[in-house]
């Protein structure tokens, strides 16, 4: 059975992408593309992270 906080952390990128385009609007070109770009690999980092420690969750319970 997997813990819900592994599914809000693959759900977190989801909510962001829906969150872009408002705040690009209000933001300079610059400053959202700054934002946009380091929250992209910031959640990146984090749906893989997520991943790997349930795939050696799996592993260990082998």
């Amino acid at each position: 059975m997997t813990d819900p906080d592994t599914y809000l952390a693959l759900l977190l990128p989801v909510v962001a992408a829906l969150a872009a385009r408002p705040v690009s609007e209000r933001l300079a070109p610059r400053t959202a593309t700054w934002l946009l770009t380091g929250t992209a690999v910031a959640l990146a980092l984090a749906s893989l992270a997520t991943l790997a420690l349930s795939a050696l969750g799996g592993a260990l319970r082998l």
